[in-house]
């Protein structure tokens, strides 16, 4: 059987998890082949449904086009998918989004993490030294990333880490079964519409905030390798004004990943503790820095306490220590 090629994905949402009808904002695909080498590209906004649906701050190029629901590119998006291993960065939550926008219309689709590949879980063994996020993996593997909060372009760094990871990998890659079996994944055949693209106007780079500095030069800590997806999403939830993130949110997605309540209350001690050694480190725990630290303390749901312990630690040298179990809230 011969094989196929990839399908590097990104969408831009309303949340972080589809929970309480949030959506998918903007999705953009890149075909890459066997090999790495990209091919055709295809993106465009899209409209989303539901009471907490939002757009993102970037503008449409033009005042009057109207960007489509994902009904209208659901066909679309479903041919260009097909025959094809899908890759994303962060990948579980890139086929969640996809799974409920289908499940929305009634459609069921073969997207499952189990015959895709994620750049991010595929970092622990490429990219050792690299954080979670996808600038950080990028700037570790050489990789030019621009227009952050933006699906083309992170299709685009994403796929670069896939071609360097092929670099990195044997020949034939251990992922090869993959590339032979995702022709017998069972698409349903939907209609096509050739629906036109609405694409954002010009991109321009965005200035970092403090926070997302400290979050991009967070090292994975000693945390499973399943702890990922979930982290990269509360780097995520701190960081992108785009979207919209609250403990819940992040406790729906904990669900989803199958993370235990040991294993996340022991994450987020970790979490704490390493943003604060690295806000030390930078100089930032000043009044500013520590507001954006209380922020993320409400939104891990560990206690005030916790954080003073913690920064009194990275001050005096002693910040390895994670914090105590009683910086958690029941």
């Amino acid at each position: 059987m011969p094989m196929s090629g990839y399908a590097v994905v990104a969408v831009e949402t309303t949340g972080i998890s589809p929970a309480g009808e949030h959506g998918v904002t903007e999705i953009a695909v890149i075909h890459v082949n066997a090999y790495g080498q990209p091919g055709d590209e295809w993106s465009t906004l899209v409209e989303p449904a539901g009471p907490s649906a939002r757009m993102p701050v970037a503008s449409p190029a033009g005042p009057h086009r109207t960007p489509p629901p994902f009904a209208a590119i659901a066909g679309d998006l479903a041919g260009l998918l097909a025959d094809r291993v899908v890759v994303a960065h962060n990948l579980d939550f890139c086929v969640r989004f996809l799974v409920a926008e289908y499940d929305r219309l009634g459609i069921d689709v073969p997207l499952e993490t189990g015959t895709g590949l994620c750049t991010l879980r595929m970092a622990r063994e490429f990219l050792p030294e690299a954080g979670r996020s996808l600038r950080a993996c990028c700037a570790a593997a050489g990789i030019e990333h621009h227009g952050v909060h933006h699906a083309l372009a992170t299709a685009r760094a994403t796929s670069g880490l896939l071609r360097h990871y092929l670099e990195l990998a044997p020949a034939p890659p251990p992922w090869a079964q993959l590339l032979r079996t995702s022709r017998l994944l069972r698409w349903p055949r939907l209609r096509r519409n050739g629906t036109p693209p609405v694409h954002r106007g010009e991109v321009r780079a965005e200035a970092a905030h403090a926070l997302s500095r400290l979050v991009d030069r967070l090292p994975r800590g000693e945390e499973p390798p399943d702890l990922d997806p979930y982290l990269d999403l509360v780097d995520h939830a701190l960081v992108d004004p785009h979207i919209s993130a609250d403990a819940d949110a992040l406790d729906d997605t904990a669900r989803y990943l199958r993370v235990s309540g040991t294993a996340l209350a022991t994450a987020h001690r970790h979490y704490l503790s390493a943003l604060v050694r690295q806000a030390s480190a930078d100089g930032v725990l000043a009044d500013a820095g520590r507001e954006d630290l209380v922020r993320v303390t409400e939104l891990l749901r560990i206690d005030r306490a916790a954080l003073t312990d913690a920064v009194a630690r990275a001050r005096s040298g002693a910040g390895g220590e994670p914090v105590g179990p009683g910086g958690t809230r029941p």
